[in-house]
């Protein structure tokens, strides 16, 4: 049978006039006569349009030349014997992954590539969720229905009460990681951005002046004044200050660097030397001399890394009366350096974003 109708292209790899890498597909030219040079090691795409889902669709077919041509040309007879009203099994349900096995192995190549823990258990959560609300057994079974009803499961679960934050950004969220978990078994995007649940983004807003003089009169003791202070004057991360260590102090500045003793590393491996005010190492200096056995600024009463030192500064905030989320902390500090220094870039650097389009003040 003909063959026209199904297109055969390669991936391919190139960087962008902005220097950013990206991939595109071109298709391979077999018409009468012709066979594609060697392509080892591409990743090869089927186009074709699908009935079921009534629309073009892409379907990866491994990086296997000869594999990929068998595939397109079974896939041609599939189309064509279904166009003629033949009931037909559709090619290659034999190599089909399951969904549960590509889930598994997921994490297992998450894990494998060291990526963060917290992370790991952000992406576990949106698919055991996902899961949860397919019946699908297979991945290529899915379909955008499949989405729209993940989103719809993800509306009507209840959800624990949070001091802050949109739920509807949590949706956004989680639909966006299985998006990215199929992406990475070669599955087509299902569905397109703008059908992503909707979520209000957030003002960007910083602390002003009165509104830190609330802050450390709502504190209740020295070792809250001094939460507060360390997290207004390194702007750091929660798990960043959590793994602190008075070690990391020196010479007037504080190095957020890799703990692998701890078994933890800053967010993308972002390690930078963060300069501190005097009065901000004085108190860090007396806090190591009062605790000489502690190696940890912040340690739990086991002696283990804090992580907990964000709901510290939200009780703070709701004592003052308002309400508190780490990214207020850090543009509050990025309000304060921007008075300092006007190069963006080297804000940037300092609270450790990659990308400087990241909105830290306005």
């Amino acid at each position: 049978m003909a063959t026209s109708k199904v297109g055969l292209y390669r991936e391919t790899k190139y960087t962008t006039s902005q220097g950013r890498p990206a991939r595109k597909k071109i298709k391979i030219n077999l018409g009468r006569g012709r066979r594609p040079n060697e392509l080892t090691g591409t990743a090869f795409h089927l186009r074709y349009f699908c009935p079921s889902r009534n629309k073009r669709v892409w379907e990866a077919v491994g990086s296997d030349l000869n594999a990929a041509l068998a595939a397109r040309q079974h896939k041609a007879d599939y189309l064509a014997a279904k166009a003629k009203g033949i009931a037909v099994d559709e090619p290659g349900i034999e190599n089909r992954r399951s969904l549960d096995d590509a889930i598994a192995l997921y994490f297992a190549n998450l894990s494998a590539q060291g990526r963060d823990p917290k992370t790991i258990r952000t992406y576990r959560y949106a698919l055991t969720e996902f899961r949860a609300s397919c019946a699908k057994t297979y991945l290529e079974q899915l379909t955008r229905q499949d989405m729209i009803n993940f989103m719809g499961h993800l509306r009507r679960t209840p959800r624990r009460k949070r001091r802050s934050g949109d739920p509807n950004r949590t949706f956004y969220n989680k639909t966006s990681h299985v998006g990215i978990f199929l992406k990475a078994f070669g599955v087509p995007q299902l569905l397109k951005r703008s059908e992503y649940p909707k979520y209000t983004p957030k003002a960007v807003s910083y602390y002003n002046d009165a509104q830190m003089k609330a802050l450390f009169a709502a504190a209740k003791n020295a070792e809250e004044r001094f939460t507060l202070s360390y997290f207004l004057m390194t702007g750091v991360r929660d798990g960043e200050a959590g793994h602190a260590e008075y070690s990391d102090v020196k010479d007037g500045n504080l190095y957020i660097i890799d703990k692998p003793h701890l078994n933890w590393h800053p967010k993308q491996h972002q390690i930078r030397t963060i300069p501190i005010p005097p009065d901000l190492e004085a108190a860090i200096e007396e806090r190591r001399k009062r605790h000489p056995d502690q190696k940890l600024i912040f340690p739990t009463k086991a002696g283990r890394s804090n992580g907990h030192l964000l709901r510290v500064i939200q009780r703070i905030a709701e004592c003052a009366g308002f309400e508190a989320d780490l990214h207020t902390f850090r543009r509050t500090y990025a309000t304060m350096l921007s008075n300092q220094i006007k190069n963006v870039r080297v804000i940037q650097l300092l609270l450790g974003h990659k990308d400087l389009n990241s909105p830290w003040c306005k």
